[in-house]
């Protein structure tokens, strides 16, 4: 499941703010509401993924094929940025200039370590994405230049369970819920 794009959590589940709570942020905290929603996700303009086929090539093999490579739009906005408010008021106005070349699905350890060797070999820059709930800026590339969405989301296993200490051992792509 994608977070929503413009927002936190499930689309299916997405409401609106109940007035009272759009009450209390204008009155307590002088939050003006927007006058219009959201840009729709495909009105969103994106630019071409700028990913040389031979980067392309060397990335489906190192995940197991061309289906764990995703370079359409709606995977590459979905993959542009956190949650953080100022991520999520960029986002909502469609401002994609930092938008993956690709977002790359490994399915364990040696699969990364086969992106990040492809990632290399090629130039190209990473940026791991676990949830995608980030607020602080972790998923905004250190340089300008194609990059990479590694999107940890096949690793969902539980690895271990210790009963003594009551801690559980996950891959990074399991989420809370599913825990």
């Amino acid at each position: 499941m994608d977070m929503l794009w413009s927002g936190w959590g499930d689309p299916a589940k997405a409401a609106p703010l109940p007035e009272t709570v759009i009450g209390l942020l204008r009155d307590l905290l002088g939050v003006k509401p927007r006058t219009a929603g959201p840009v729709a996700l495909e009105d969103i303009a994106v630019p071409q993924p700028g990913l040389e086929p031979a980067a392309r090539q060397a990335l489906s093999a190192a995940v197991g094929g061309e289906e764990h490579v995703r370079t359409d739009a709606g995977t590459r906005i979905r993959h542009t940025r956190g949650k953080s408010t100022p991520d999520l008021l960029r986002i909502r106005d469609g401002e994609v200039d930092d938008v993956p070349a690709a977002v790359v699905l490994p399915a364990g350890h040696d699969d990364v370590l086969a992106v990040l060797r492809a990632c290399a070999e090629h130039g190209l820059a990473v940026v791991p994405f676990g949830g995608g709930t980030s607020v602080v800026g972790g998923l905004a590339p250190s340089r300008r230049g194609a990059f990479v969405a590694l999107d940890l989301r096949r690793m969902d296993a539980l690895l271990a369970v210790d009963p003594v200490s009551r801690t559980a051992t996950l891959q990074p792509g399991l989420r809370g819920p599913q825990a």
